[in-house]
């Protein structure tokens, strides 16, 4: 009888052993990319896909659940398992401006969350379409400030890119008119068919365009020239200090994912990062490598909260749908 009940007991503690009780991975990964396809998000979460997939020979594939500003994928991975299966590649968006400045989001950034690391930061650029009679970024702040309305175009409601239009119109004293859309290729594809007056894009995105003459790169968001774009002057030289932004991408687990599991994670990724020719490559992808890592990068998002909470309240800022 007390055999019986020994086995019983191995076996029933055996069948609720955790799933990475093995090796992990010893199924597919999914890296969840919560906005459209063609974007630098989703350009970064192929890239650490393979990355993955390459150390530890298991089926990495990126997944693109868009919507509500990146809400829609960030909330399918904050409800997921905390296995290590299910992974999140976001922007600032949906971790930085979302908990401060949206209402009802659906998930809580700093709870539902295992932050693993940052992996790269690039400023916004102001830029214009073609056919606005503007010639450089002081031409256009003279523009928008006696042409209320003036339009920009944003990946939607809530996002960084948003948030960079809110906070230019406030710092330069004009009543803008934003036009959210469903990602920012399509908000780009506007702005270069005149659709569109403005934008607050990357980089990555800005730079082909404007050396292809499509759109009109007047001001890099940040203290220094961007490495694709080094004619275009930053907001700081220009006299504006104060319209400085930029953007982060981050990777994410489900909260209480295995140590473990986050550790193997952390370093891969980082040493593969780190190898020579890796800085570059995220150069010409418009996104400067950033790595931040583990509790450091909690800290970081948490900072960067409290600054962004202060400056909307010093904007005064609405909460946005």
């Amino acid at each position: 009888m007390y055999r019986a009940l020994a086995a019983a007991l191995v076996l029933g503690t055996l069948a609720v052993a955790p799933a990475h009780a093995g090796p992990y991975p010893d199924r597919p990964v999914r890296i969840i990319n919560p906005f459209p396809p063609g974007t630098n998000t989703d350009t970064v979460a192929r890239l650490l896909a393979q990355k993955l997939q390459q150390n530890w020979g298991q089926a990495t594939i990126v997944e693109n659940k868009t919507g509500a500003g990146g809400a829609i994928g960030a909330n399918f991975v904050a409800k997921s398992p905390a296995d290590g299966y299910t992974l999140l590649l976001t922007s600032s968006s949906t971790h930085l401006v979302a908990p401060v400045l949206r209402k009802d989001v659906p998930y809580d950034a700093n709870k539902d969350f295992t932050p693993i690391m940052t992996v790269t930061v690039s400023p916004h650029v102001v830029v214009a379409t073609r056919s606005l009679p503007v010639k450089d970024f002081k031409d256009f702040v003279a523009y928008v400030k006696s042409h209320p309305g003036t339009t920009f175009a944003s990946s939607g409601n809530g996002t960084g890119y948003h948030l960079a239009g809110e906070l230019f119109a406030h710092g330069v004293g004009a009543n803008m008119l934003h036009i959210p859309y469903r990602g920012a290729a399509p908000a780009m594809n506007d702005l270069m068919g005149g659709q569109v007056q403005s934008m607050f894009d990357s980089p990555g995105s800005v730079a082909p365009n404007a050396k292809s003459g499509r759109v009109h790169a007047l001001a890099v968001m940040g203290p220094k020239r961007w490495p694709t774009l080094p004619d275009v002057p930053t907001t700081v030289e220009l006299g504006y200090p104060q319209l400085q932004f930029s953007t982060w991408l981050g990777l994410y687990a489900p909260a209480n994912t295995p140590p473990d599991v986050i550790a193997k994670i952390t370093n891969i990724l980082t040493t593969e990062l780190s190898k020579p020719g890796m800085s570059e490559q995220f150069d010409q992808m418009g996104s400067q490598l950033n790595m931040i890592v583990g509790k450091d990068f909690a800290k970081f998002m948490l900072d960067g909260q409290a600054s962004l909470k202060k400056l909307a309240e010093e904007a005064k800022l609405p909460m946005l749908d």
